[in-house]
């Protein structure tokens, strides 16, 4: 069972794996990540949230496109309206190549944060591919 150790613990592990990343040392990130999200119970939903989003920019970076989906997909069940899983997704997405699905989640991105440029401008691009 949780307690409020494992959530401490589970804090201090997702603070070093910003430092990692931070670093562009992504494997060891995540990997802090993956032990922070065990300890993490699914009651806290919108920390459980971050953590996977964390982990999804973590293997955007590597290039782990599908890893990136499945998290930032995670990220979402878990709070839906979680901006930079939306964001994270359609990276991925976009560089794949699946600009139906990348749209979808740039048009969530845009409505919610109508002010981003740098969404609007990979929303644009997304419109003018399909």
């Amino acid at each position: 069972s949780y307690n409020t150790y494992s959530v401490d613990e589970a804090n201090k592990l997702k603070e070093e794996g910003n430092k990692f990343f931070t670093s562009h040392l992504y494997i060891p990130a995540v990997e802090m990540y993956t032990k922070a999200i065990q300890l993490t119970p699914e009651s806290e939903n919108k920390s459980l949230a971050i953590l996977y989003g964390n982990r999804a920019f973590a293997n955007l970076k590597m290039e782990n496109f599908g890893l990136a989906i499945s998290d930032s997909d995670k990220a979402l069940e878990l709070d839906s309206d979680y901006i930079k899983a939306y964001y994270r997704r359609a990276s991925a997405n976009l560089v794949l190549g699946k600009h139906d699905l990348a749209l979808q989640d740039f048009k969530q991105v845009v409505k919610l944060y109508p002010r981003d440029k740098d969404a609007k401008k990979k929303y644009d691009e997304c419109v003018k591919a399909i």
